[in-house]
């Protein structure tokens, strides 16, 4: 059995522990408090063009989304149910249906990757 010191002992620890943080997104890690919020629905590939409003609900790690008041793009009522995501290649957080969406290698606009949404700004984006 291989003897570790002290100090070798301690390094392997503080890179265990970071291993284990880095791939997790935590709530403290999101822009946004659990809570209700109004977000701007954009689509990706017109990104100034109008569009309309959306009621976003937050209880990290879950989204849900609702169109209250605008029946056109999307039916009133649940638009998304969604798990939030820090996808760390696209530095985003992503909407995840499935494990699956975790590992994509694009995601939003109109990729067929999972949708993104942009928590500073509070928007909803879609293709």
């Amino acid at each position: 059995m291989m003897r570790v010191s002290g100090w070798q002992w301690r390094l392997q620890t503080l890179a265990l522990l970071l291993w284990m943080t880095l791939p997790c997104a935590r709530a403290a890690d999101f822009p946004l408090a659990d809570g209700d919020y109004i977000f701007q629905h954009r689509y990706a590939e017109q990104p100034l063009m109008d569009s309309f409003q959306l009621q976003v609900e937050i209880r990290f790690p879950r989204i849900r989304v609702y169109n209250r008041d605008y029946a056109g793009v999307f039916p009133l009522g649940l638009v998304d149910d969604a798990e939030l995501y820090w996808h760390q290649p696209s530095q985003q957080w992503i909407l995840v249906h499935d494990e699956q969406d975790k590992q994509a290698s694009e995601v939003g606009g109109c990729s067929d990757g999972p949708g993104v949404i942009d928590a500073q700004a509070r928007i909803y984006w879609t293709c």
